[in-house]
């Protein structure tokens, strides 16, 4: 799903229409059983598909790009890699090399080609729901995504499999990968992001992979739990000391006596398990205790038969300021060998008022059951690079809180700003968050386009990662503390 959810589901749904390179940190490889001499080719040609531009390879394929065992290449690529979007600034160009520099990212060359005997597949595993909901089937609607990842697989030269899975289908589709590994290599690339409240597959997924022992990329069971409850991932912001809005946990029928008074107002309410910004409304953000109250009650009634509330509710101090979201590929307790990509700034149109600034259902799905679209077809919002002057700061914080439950594989962080403090405050971190150079649809497709990577060299990045970390039995550091 998009922005503010866990998955990933890519579709034509809106306007809205962001740019340093990765900074700090990048994920390698460790020797293993998958070891090779691979080489990444120094030179690369551009070509036009689809109207997006991508940077392919002339040779190597995935042997050669994301099996390099002896180091791996992290050369930024050249401009222009992206897709062409307008942005709401332009001197960033600076600021990305800057931070690649500061990075490290250019290692020596390597050489070679992979003698393994097995060819290398990968298995892409896509959360679907089984609904005849029309709106619940859009929200989970995978089709345009797996154009991409043709894209990106046919320029990394890797065969692959795109595999559609629901809750009571995923472990044949596991089988059937194990039972054919015989004659290839696996990497499962595992897109499940459901809570599996609403029979949408998920941990349950990830159980099951490490039970056959497949590599697969993404989350491993400790981050994918910890956030899909937001109480739990908030308790685990506060025992670290990451900054995050005040907020509190709300049982049905709690009083709801003295809650503006203990944290401020104005408050929003929100369901603690939800994806793609559902169950959030305009009307979600609250002034008094009747409002409150209604809201609460609309989320315990569901929506188009979803449960909204069997995971929790919860209320937090609604931050009144710029809103930002980091993106970071690695292990967080391999610091060294994970890449914190630059922030960036989600701009709200000028003509929405402070408090209906941020993503709502309607809005952001475009379903507008309960909510006018924008004027005149105008964007929602844009994407620009966040500030220089924060953006060491943003990463610091957006570390921090990937530290603090146990980020694995890949997560995007979201963070609020108060305009009136200056005070950074995240608001979640989302572990199997979607993916995609589209930006029309995530926010990682900007942070990609600003950073002048390639959507298939993010790919090879997060399966590098896969094939180098430990999937099971890894305990998180949840005593990680905010830098002094």
């Amino acid at each position: 799903m998009m922005d503010g959810s866990r998955g990933s589901t890519s579709t034509s749904w809106m306007r809205p229409p962001i740019t340093a390179g990765p900074t700090d940190r990048t994920c390698s490889a460790s020797k293993g059983d998958w070891a090779t001499s691979g080489a990444l080719e120094s030179s690369a040609r551009e070509s036009e598909i689809s109207g997006r531009r991508t940077r392919e390879s002339p040779g190597g394929g995935i042997d050669a790009m994301w099996l390099a065992y002896s180091g791996t290449d992290r050369r930024p690529p050249g401009p222009g890699a992206g897709p062409r979007h307008r942005a709401l600034a332009s001197p960033v160009a600076e600021i990305a090399t800057s931070v690649l520099i500061s990075a490290g990212m250019n290692p020596p060359a390597q050489s070679g080609r992979n003698t393994h005997d097995r060819p290398i597949v990968a298995w892409v595993l896509v959360p679907t729901v089984e609904t005849t909901d029309a709106t619940l089937d859009y929200y989970y609607d995978f089709s345009a995504g797996r154009a991409e990842f043709e894209r990106a697989f046919a320029a990394l030269e890797t065969d692959w499999r795109w595999e559609p899975v629901t809750t009571t289908t995923f472990r044949t589709v596991i089988d059937r990968i194990v039972a054919e590994s015989a004659t290839q290599t696996p990497l499962v690339f595992n897109l499940c992001d459901g809570d599996e409240i609403n029979a949408v597959p998920g941990i349950s997924v990830i159980r099951y992979l490490n039970a056959v022992e497949l590599r697969y990329t993404g989350s491993d069971e400790h981050f994918y739990q910890i956030t899909t409850s937001k109480i739990d991932m908030k308790r685990a912001f506060e025992r670290a000391g990451v900054p995050t809005p005040p907020w509190e946990a709300l049982a049905q029928g709690a009083t709801l006596d003295g809650l503006f008074e203990r944290h401020g107002r104005p408050l929003i309410v929100k369901p603690a398990v939800s994806a793609g910004s559902m169950g959030i409304t305009i009307q979600s953000v609250v002034h008094t205790d009747d409002a409150l109250a209604e809201q609460l009650q609309l989320l315990h009634d569901g929506y188009h038969g979803w449960n909204l509330a069997d995971g929790g509710v919860f209320v937090e101090r609604y931050i009144v300021g710029p809103e930002f979201t980091t993106f970071i590929v690695g292990s967080s307790d391999s610091p060294d060998s994970s890449t914190i990509y630059p922030p960036v700034e989600r701009v709200f149109h000028a003509a929405l008022p402070p408090n209906e600034q941020f993503l709502s259902f309607d809005r952001l799905w475009e379903v507008h059951e309960k909510e006018s679209p924008m004027a005149d077809g105008a964007s929602l919002w844009e994407y620009q690079p966040a500030a220089a002057e924060l953006q060491q700061r943003i990463s610091d914080i957006s570390w921090a809180a990937y530290a603090s439950v146990g980020g694995q594989g890949y997560g995007r962080v979201d963070l609020r700003m108060d305009a009136a403090t200056g005070d950074l405050y995240v608001l979640e971190v989302n572990a199997q968050c979607g993916l995609s150079e589209d930006e029309n649809y995530t926010s990682i497709g900007a942070i990609l386009r600003f950073a002048e990577r390639p959507f298939h060299g993010l790919l090879r990045e997060i399966m590098d990662c896969a094939t180098s970390a430990p999937r099971s039995g890894v305990v998180a550091d949840t005593s990680a503390k905010m830098p002094a």
